[in-house]
């Protein structure tokens, strides 16, 4: 069976390794995944994913950046990575609702 998943959409995440600000903002703690540098090769920093600010994208706009040359995939967040991901953004208090239901249960 083929399934057409070009207008899934996904939650994508803003990521640095600019860390002063939750350091400055240290309630923000809870919103954030820190990942270690070497944990996933292109975070050669410790970097923040910022799970307070995610964006919902259709796939199809995905691919299509990748056609175009504007988006590179650099690999998959390792396992345990993600899974702090979902943890964090369900228990964020500052995600919409909207944005959470669109992690897969």
């Amino acid at each position: 069976m083929h399934v057409d998943t070009k207008n899934d959409r996904i939650l994508a995440f803003v990521t640095t390794s600019q860390l002063q600000f939750f350091k400055d903002n240290p309630r923000l703690e809870c919103e954030i995944v820190r990942v270690e540098p070497g944990l996933f090769r292109p975070f050669t920093k410790e970097t923040a994913i910022d799970c307070r600010n995610a964006h919902s994208m259709q796939i199809g706009k995905l691919d299509q950046l990748r056609a175009d040359g504007k988006l590179e995939v650099k690999g998959r967040l390792p396992s345990p990575v993600m899974g702090k991901v979902f943890d964090t953004v369900r228990a964020s208090r500052l995600l919409s609702r909207k944005l959470k239901r669109l992690l897969a249960p």
